[in-house]
């Protein structure tokens, strides 16, 4: 091949206006190394142009399927706040954990990261059941964690009253 392409030639290109799919998402998946499969679903002749319906699948990687788990943990302990706070904080603790070791796979561990540290409701339920110890050192650790996904802005609220409040309670101010 005269263009240093022995193993593939180009036929033609998606739309970049293509609705139904996420370019970027694709890109970035693609870039990552990870594998694509394309195949031809339908093929069509028109009076005035021809083509098929190409569809794109990939698999999931153990990021993505890591990412599902953690989610998984979070609403369970959620659920489990009132009848089992103990068993709560644990899958809390657990699943920030699992958030920690996700985003230090690199890039594409925090780029499938989609789980949201659940430092609002741990922080809560810890200071409910008297932890305050506890508490502090949760929200001061999440503080200086570098946090890519963040919280919204109640979950903010809810960590500066609590850290308000227990540091009033610690200086006995």
């Amino acid at each position: 091949n005269s263009k240093g392409r022995d193993l593939y030639d180009t036929m033609g290109y998606v739309p970049a206006d293509s609705k139904n799919l996420d370019l970027e998402a694709l890109a970035q998946y693609m870039d990552w190394g990870l594998a694509v499969h394309a195949s031809i679903c339908r093929m069509w002749k028109g009076h005035t142009a021809s083509g098929c319906d190409i569809e794109i699948n990939r698999n999931a990687t153990a990021e993505e399927e890591e990412n599902e788990r953690i989610t998984a943990m979070i609403k369970k302990a959620r659920a489990l706040e009132e009848e089992s706070p103990e068993q709560a904080t644990r899958l809390y603790r657990d699943a920030t954990q699992a958030i920690v070791e996700l985003d230090n796979r690199g890039p594409y561990g925090k780029w499938c990261r989609q789980a949201k540290i659940p430092v609002g409701r741990w922080s809560m339920l810890l200071e409910k059941h008297k932890q305050l110890r506890g508490c502090l050192k949760l929200l001061r650790w999440y503080e200086r964690y570098q946090d890519h996904v963040g919280i919204n802005k109640a979950t903010r609220g809810a960590i500066e009253k609590p850290k308000a409040r227990l540091g009033k309670k610690r200086t006995g101010g």
